[in-house]
């Protein structure tokens, strides 16, 4: 059981989740069934895995629920990794797959990317204005940024206590403002409710920031 099993993901029009446990093939199964049968007109999802074969199981089991391709767009994804030898092999990429009732807002869509912030330009491409979204973490993966002051969408990011700090940090220093106000962004720590974390039994509690955009594209 992880926070997925307490969080109400429909309620997000995207989602994107980062693994670091490659022992997580039910929770896998049961996040992207919950996520390609979502009820909502639109919904887009990514997920981040820690091997080539967690990635080929995910796609193999969202393809399986859509086989005639009439309503899921499935797509896989790649990303630059710190290298590291496995035997005869460096492994040196990060796989992602990216599923959903989605629309590319500004085509075309990139399946290769050169850095993991490049999550940034996939969540702009395919989430329409107004929506709500989830970015959500295992312990020791850093979040990644993926709001902006000029997108009209509301972002929660989800993560460790010390993920989190680092996060906020990190976000803190690249703006000239030292406050609840970052760049157009307005911040809140809004850890889960008390019975949700007593309830949760992952490695650690989950803590949130969420962000939400105050300007519209193009605006002064």
């Amino acid at each position: 059981e992880t926070l997925l099993s307490h969080l109400n993901t429909d309620k997000f029009e995207t989602m994107i989740l980062q693994l670091e446990d490659k022992n997580k093939r039910n929770l896998i199964e049961s996040f992207v069934k919950s996520r390609a049968l979502s009820s909502k007109v639109f919904h887009a999802t990514v997920i981040i895995f820690p091997s080539e074969r967690l990635q080929f199981e995910a796609l193999s089991f969202v393809r399986n629920l859509d086989p005639e391709h009439q309503s899921l767009k499935i797509v896989p994804l790649l990303f630059p990794s710190i290298p590291i030898v496995s035997g005869e092999f460096t492994e040196n990429v990060k796989f992602g797959i990216l599923f959903g009732k989605f629309t590319v807002l500004a085509a075309p869509l990139n399946i290769y990317h050169s850095s993991i912030s490049n999550l940034l330009h996939i969540v702009r491409k395919v989430t329409p204005s107004s929506s709500v979204v989830a970015f959500i973490t295992e312990a020791n993966v850093p979040l990644v940024k993926i709001h902006t002051e000029t997108v009209l969408i509301k972002v929660t990011y989800y993560g460790s206590r010390e993920e989190i700090k680092k996060f906020k940090t990190l976000l803190q220093a690249g703006s000239a403002v030292q406050d609840d106000q970052l760049g157009g962004i307005q911040f809140h720590d809004d850890s889960l409710s008390q019975n949700e974390e007593q309830s949760t039994t992952s490695p650690f509690k989950y803590n949130t920031v969420t962000a939400v955009g105050k300007q519209q594209a193009g605006s002064s």
